[in-house]
């Protein structure tokens, strides 16, 4: 036997929002916890790298300009000058690509690691939510923890 049911479009959102909702507070609060437990000595180390990474762009940055003015370098006319000049032009130059290196590869960790901030703060968010608004429920903790609370 072949049933037909027939939904309108509010049916459909309707139980698209109900299949969203159903992620557990348990479910949110883990994943929270997760995220937390995965990344949170991350974002604080790591953001503090960052700001030294900066320190070393700009002493390099400093430093750099010397090489230039020197008047025993000529970057155009390599063949006239020291040999230890060219070198350590040549060390600046690498110096110069790992440094770029190093910040391209910090940018795309700072980037992960925002991402993951953001989500987790959003898992924050959503339990505090639930928490403030049923704050004088009567609920068991295993009701709480076992995600029978579906409302997040």
């Amino acid at each position: 036997m072949k049933k037909v049911i027939r939904l309108t479009e509010s049916d459909l959102h309707k139980m698209i929002e109900n299949a969203i909702n159903e992620i557990s507070y348990g479910t949110v609060d883990d994943a929270q916890s997760v995220g937390y437990d995965t990344f949170g000595d991350l974002w604080h180390s790591f953001w503090q790298f960052d700001s030294k990474l900066e320190e070393l762009e700009d002493k390099f940055k400093e430093i750099e300009p010397n090489l230039y003015q020197n008047r025993n370098f000529n970057a155009m006319r390599t063949s006239k000058n020291n040999p230890y000049m060219n070198k350590i032009y040549s060390l600046m130059l690498k110096i110069q690509s790992n440094i770029e290196g190093i910040r391209e590869a910090s940018d795309a960790i700072n980037s992960i690691l925002e991402r993951k901030k953001a989500q987790n703060d959003n898992f924050e968010n959503s339990t505090m939510k639930y928490d403030a608004a049923h704050q004088y429920d009567d609920i068991s903790w295993d009701e709480y923890k076992n995600g029978e609370i579906n409302n997040v």
